[in-house]
């Protein structure tokens, strides 16, 4: 449940064992289970990017140069981001990045098993999923977590880089 952004489910359940545990007079043992509950507790805090009342949602950013593009991933839940993949594209001659971008969201969704009735993305898809709704937000918790999401895009592709040159420079 942790990994799959519900914390807050694990948490309660270690406070009615903590609970329990308190009122058969085993004190040692209930500390231990809030220790537990305040490392949980201080781990949701820090994995809070956004507003909790941000749900279920994958966000895709797209970052591109001459011949590839980098495709980021992230999964939201309650505010939290769990999943994170980059996905690295070539580039057919005059290819869409819009259609590249399609063909990734539909491969991660598969991948991961997403069930997120909203997608967030950085520019208009003309294109629709059964049940599913585009967003390319303007501003707020949904544009930052664009914002995050074409950051890791271009972080990748800076490391690609790098390890390229690295190994250019080690293998001449």
């Amino acid at each position: 449940e942790i990994l799959k952004g519900n914390s807050n489910e694990v948490i309660e359940l270690l406070k009615s064992k903590m609970n329990a545990l308190s009122k058969e007079y085993k004190f040692e043992e209930a500390q231990k289970v809030k220790d537990k509950i305040d490392k949980l507790s201080e781990f949701q805090s820090k994995s809070t990017v956004v507003s909790p009342t941000i749900h279920n949602v994958d966000v895709f950013s797209i970052i591109d140069d001459d011949d590839c593009a980098y495709i980021s991933f992230m999964k939201v839940v309650n505010g939290a981001i769990v999943q994170v993949h980059t996905f690295e594209m070539r580039k057919r001659i005059e290819e869409e990045l819009d259609s590249l971008l399609l063909s990734v969201i539909e491969e991660a969704r598969q991948r991961r098993l997403s069930t997120s009735a909203e997608i967030i993305v950085p520019l208009e898809i003309d294109f629709s999923l059964d049940n599913i709704n585009f967003v390319v937000p303007q501003r707020g918790d949904k544009k930052k977590l664009l914002e995050l999401c074409k950051k890791n895009a271009r972080m990748y592709a800076v490391e690609k880089l790098k390890r390229s040159a690295l190994h250019n420079r080690n293998n001449p």
